[in-house]
């Protein structure tokens, strides 16, 4: 199991690498510092952005443990997260991209766990490094999205 995981965070570091943005954690880069400074002004979609890069975190330091539960909590927690958000939108709100970040970090989660458990790890990391991707794509759209809706910010 140690060979996986460790295995999974090289894969993951290495295609981050090719990002050029700020780091919040070790593993994971994220396309905006400014993110949860901007967010505050609007406080669900604040809040969501900050359980969004909370859960993160809380990932990050999973996978280096190889905690399965906290992977699995992380995943059901990001899930209700993005479920809440889609409600609280209406169809065309780029606020949307916040609820799609959600959903794609918890995809990363479950990915992940898959990942750490043996079952098909190089198909779990390739998808997780696609999934990630589209996580950070979707914070960024978050991130701009609060921003215009916060043009004094």
């Amino acid at each position: 199991m140690r060979p996986v995981l460790l295995t999974a965070l090289i894969l993951i570091a290495t295609a981050e690498a090719a990002v050029a943005a700020p780091q919040f954690g070790t593993v994971m880069k994220l396309p905006d510092v400014t993110i949860a400074a901007r967010a505050t002004a609007s406080t669900d979609f604040g809040a969501a952005v900050r359980d969004i890069l909370n859960a993160e975190q809380v990932i990050q330091a999973a996978l280096q443990t190889g905690d399965e539960r906290k992977l699995d909590e992380q995943s059901s927690r990001l899930l209700q997260l993005q479920s809440k958000l889609v409600k609280e939108t209406e169809q065309g709100d780029a606020r949307r991209a916040c609820s799609q970040a959600a959903g794609d970090l918890s995809a990363v989660a479950a990915l992940m766990r898959r990942a750490t458990r043996g079952d098909e790890p190089a198909k779990a990391m390739l998808a997780a490094e696609k999934t990630g991707q589209s996580y950070r794509d979707h914070l960024a759209g978050c991130d701009k999205a609060i921003a215009a809706a916060n043009p004094s910010r």
